[in-house]
């Protein structure tokens, strides 16, 4: 049956099952982790399982709410409103983890002004506003401001004299709202350093993982797309003396140095010179490689010189 703490609807239902049965589990986890205990837990086994069937999704604290939706699609209660695929669920976690800082507060703003959206013109439009906040980041923080005020407060000012208490009460909030959002992008402008920091450590952060994943894949220097000397490049673009880096370059050179030595000991002169060749493009100095190096183009001389021996005995 599996683990009740786990255990996605349809599996706990005995429907049919597929991967994102397993998104759905991983799902559990993450909200585990980010909050430090289980979603759904029951005084039994079938009142653990029956709240996966039953109980709505939980809320993440306020301080991990960009996460939500990410939790939302992997433990949906119907399969079909999951991700499709673990592919999708990735393509959707890099696109979080690279949200601007602008976008961000954009978003905020749009699920604190949401109940204030109807069709009547006295009502601000919030989706205009954060259309114009996204909009003009290639422009600086300064031509967001003004895009913000010049939409905001010109429409606010328009409609104030001309609506009712109720709107009055809506327009005010609002107008806070927007003084916020500008203050705000004015100091994300006023530091510049600090954010690319943040970023460089991200990238940091998610080219170990994937270096890690490459190797344990044995990606080593291949596929060219996809491989971990490729990941530990990018981490050294963004921190050119990353000890980490600079170690998985040791750690995938002196595996090309094993596999050089177990072709050797088949015999397989060429291909261990190939593995020579391409452990030492990763860390020239490889004290390992260049040995092997010597070893192995002498070995390549062996078949010749044998040739030659029985030759001159013959003669």
């Amino acid at each position: 049956m599996g683990s009740p703490d786990y255990l996605s609807p349809e599996q706990a239902e005995c429907k049919p099952l597929d991967g994102r049965t397993d998104i759905y589990g991983l799902g559990i986890v993450l909200y585990e982790m980010l909050a430090g205990h289980k979603p759904y837990q029951g005084g039994s086994y079938i009142e653990t399982v029956m709240a996966h069937i039953t109980e709505p999704i939980p809320l993440l604290p306020s301080h991990l709410q960009r996460y939500q939706g990410l939790l939302d699609r992997m433990i949906a209660k119907d399969p079909q409103e999951r991700f499709s695929s673990a592919a999708d669920m990735v393509a959707f976690i890099d696109r979080i983890a690279r949200t601007t800082p602008v976008e961000a507060i954009s978003a905020k703003v749009v699920g604190m002004i949401h109940s204030l959206r109807d069709d009547t013109p006295a009502n601000p439009n919030p989706a205009k506003t954060v259309q114009l906040i996204r909009a003009a980041p290639a422009a600086g923080p300064s031509a967001i401001m003004e895009k913000v005020t010049g939409y905001g407060f010109r429409t606010l000012i328009d409609n104030l004299a001309s609506t009712s208490r109720d709107i009055h009460r809506r327009w005010l909030l609002v107008g806070t709202i927007l003084v916020l959002v500008t203050g705000s992008v004015w100091m994300l402008g006023r530091t510049p350093d600090s954010l690319s920091t943040h970023t460089s450590e991200f990238d940091v952060e998610y080219y170990l993982l994937k270096a890690k994943v490459a190797m344990d894949s044995e990606k080593l220097t291949t596929p060219t797309e996809d491989n971990a000397y490729l990941y530990y490049q990018e981490v050294i673009k963004q921190v050119p003396d990353h000890e980490g880096a600079r170690q998985g370059f040791t750690e995938i050179a002196n595996r090309h140095a094993d596999l050089a030595e177990q072709a050797i000991k088949r015999f397989e002169y060429v291909k261990a010179e190939r593995y020579v060749s391409e452990g030492l493009r990763v860390e020239p100095d490889n004290p390992r490689l260049l040995a092997l190096q010597e070893r192995t183009n002498a070995l390549k001389d062996v078949p010749t010189r044998l040739i030659k021996g029985i030759k001159s005995v013959f003669e």
